[in-house]
């Protein structure tokens, strides 16, 4: 779209100045973008990466596709976001074929212009995948606030909305927790406002505690409240184990369950055919869905009773946490031979990888096969995610 107000004139101007990519920045991109045991596959690959710089009053992140095919790599400029230090965005984006199920299906002879700010259903601004990225030069404040070299692989859009408008996530950033930022930027508002989590980070960083899997020690602080732990306790709070002190909590949370006499509320539960529908209905246009390679079977965990299932069987708490009341999550379920291999979380919402387990949450053999698998294939999810 043409330019409408002064800002956006500016951002223009600002954006026909920029060099073209660099044959050293391509470089960089590809090695840090694909291991080297990826390098030699024949197979077609997709890969982005960052590079963000100032450019006067604006902070500009570039976003470049690398589409490897064989030993030969392709690097195009698909999209430009541009902040100012209040946080204003603006996009610059190729075109896209808009009847495509792909968030970046883009008209590669199209130019970057303006765009509108896509909604959250498509919103290519914060769900595509990045491979690496690197900061270059930085706005004053986004300095003070702790950006240095990269964004550690989270979305730029992200990062910067993060540290102009939310304190708790600058002292994250600044104390480089970031497993735990990755995993708050899937439940945003929820996450930083519930007071009584946010008061256990603060307990971990008092202490000084690094959290290593922020997922995981999400999970953790979420049975210990269940189990009616002091999450305010450092003692539960930083475990020098994180597995440990995750497979602690959830054996409280289900001594605790056993005592309430949570085992008849959760058989009410699963006997509750409103539930129990909210749940089916949810998950009914993933039915038939089937991802493999040939070994690696993956499908849908259509019931609560099968969530229930999973979670006996695998020894971890996608049942206990209530995973089946967050609709957003799909929950799969990984078999090879017929058996389960580990368990899967994708985030509807940004159609990403949120997390994949094995038994007693440790990483099967498989697990590397499974995550390759699931990201391959997300456009498969996509398109099986619609109104029935």
């Amino acid at each position: 779209m043409k330019p409408r107000n002064k800002i956006q004139r500016e951002v223009v101007a600002l954006s026909s100045t920029l060099p073209t990519i660099t044959d050293k920045q391509k470089e960089w991109g590809i090695t840090h973008s694909y291991t080297e045991k990826e390098r030699s596959y024949a197979k077609t690959m997709y890969r982005y990466f960052v590079i963000s710089s100032r450019v006067k009053d604006w902070q500009v992140c570039r976003f470049f596709l690398i589409r490897k095919q064989r030993q030969l790599y392709e690097v195009i400029e698909p999209i430009r976001l541009w902040f100012n230090a209040e946080g204003h965005m603006e996009v610059e984006a190729m075109n896209r074929f808009c009847m495509s199920g792909r968030i970046d299906s883009w008209i590669i002879e199209s130019e970057l212009s303006l765009k509108q700010i896509p909604t959250s259903y498509n919103d290519y601004t914060q769900m595509l995948s990045i491979s690496a990225s690197k900061v270059t030069s930085a706005l004053p404040i986004l300095k003070r606030n702790g950006v240095k070299r990269s964004f550690h692989n989270m979305q730029p859009r992200d990062v910067i909305e993060g540290l102009l408008k939310n304190n708790m996530f600058e002292t994250l950033w600044k104390c480089k927790q970031y497993s735990l930022l990755h995993a708050l930027a899937y439940d945003w508002n929820a996450g930083y406002n519930d007071t009584e989590k946010m008061a256990a980070v603060k307990v971990a960083l008092h202490h000084g505690y690094k959290i290593t899997d922020g997922r995981m020690w999400l999970d953790m602080i979420d049975m210990l409240k269940r189990a009616h732990r002091d999450i305010r306790n450092p003692k539960f709070v930083c475990p020098s184990d994180l597995q440990k002190g995750h497979d602690e909590a959830l054996e409280w949370y289900h001594k605790h369950e056993e005592k309430q006499r949570k085992i008849a509320e959760r058989k009410k539960l699963l006997e509750d055919k409103k539930a129990a529908k909210k749940y089916e209905v949810a998950r009914r246009c993933f039915m038939g869905m089937v991802l493999s390679d040939g070994k690696v079977v993956i499908e849908v965990l259509p019931t609560v009773k099968d969530v229930m299932q999973e979670g006996e069987a695998m020894h971890h708490c996608v049942f206990a946490a209530e995973y089946y009341k967050r609709l957003d999550s799909l929950l799969l379920t990984a078999k090879v031979n017929g058996e389960r291999a580990e368990t899967i979380e994708v985030d509807l919402k940004r159609y990403q990888l949120v997390q994949s387990r094995g038994v007693c949450n440790q990483n099967s053999k498989y697990h590397d096969e499974i995550v390759n698998l699931v990201n391959e294939n997300m456009n498969v999810i996509r398109n099986f995610n619609k109104v029935v």
